[in-house]
């Protein structure tokens, strides 16, 4: 296994080859790439494409308004404004910064959305979720990792420093598979 100042060198090394400074000229398979992004249908505001789309009208950057009831449902007392949100994406998804949750209960600090809203992760900043980072979607979710790791290794640790752990199937079992399986129970009762 590598050692931490390896790594570091490697790193190095791979910020210093040519492709990789500021200016740098793609080439090759890396220009074919860019070229097809360039040209890809609905590209807003492509001077290579005149067959470019613009972005969705519901997503401009910009601040969001106080008490904003555009198309949510912020209205009433207490709802929350934000002057600095702000929003980078087009029409297949986005990242926002400072957006207000709909119900106008929350601020997301960062979301990553799809275009239909369903497909979401972010991480909320105030509210009765401050602190809550959540992912939704209507497929599945998957983590891998550890493909350059031991069998020894702890690869994926999950630590709930205060409070339970819930893993529930609503709809299906719940499957556990490994070499061995240890659960160990360490409370004092």
């Amino acid at each position: 296994m590598p050692t931490e100042q390896q790594l570091r060198q490697k790193t190095a090394a791979r910020e210093n080859l040519p492709e990789n400074q500021v200016g740098a000229k793609a080439t090759g398979d890396d220009l074919a790439e860019v070229q097809a992004e360039q040209n890809m249908k609905g590209t807003p505001n492509n001077p290579h494409n005149p067959q470019a789309t613009a972005v969705k009208e519901s997503y401009k950057p910009g601040p969001t308004p106080a008490n904003s009831t555009e198309g949510t449902n912020r209205d009433g007392q207490g709802a929350k404004g934000n002057y600095t949100a702000q929003r980078i994406g087009n029409d297949k998804g986005s990242i926002n910064f400072g957006k207000i949750h709909q119900n106008a209960a929350c601020t997301k600090g960062v979301s990553l959305n799809t275009d239909d809203g369903n497909h979401t992760m972010y991480m909320d900043i105030d509210g009765k979720r401050k602190g809550w980072t959540t992912f939704t979607g209507q497929g599945n979710f998957q983590l891998r990792h550890g493909t350059d790791n031991e069998e020894s290794n702890d690869t994926i640790f999950i630590e709930a420093v205060n409070g339970n752990i819930d893993i529930i199937a609503t709809n299906g079992k719940i499957r556990m598979q490994g070499t061995d399986i240890e659960l160990n129970a360490v409370g004092s009762d």
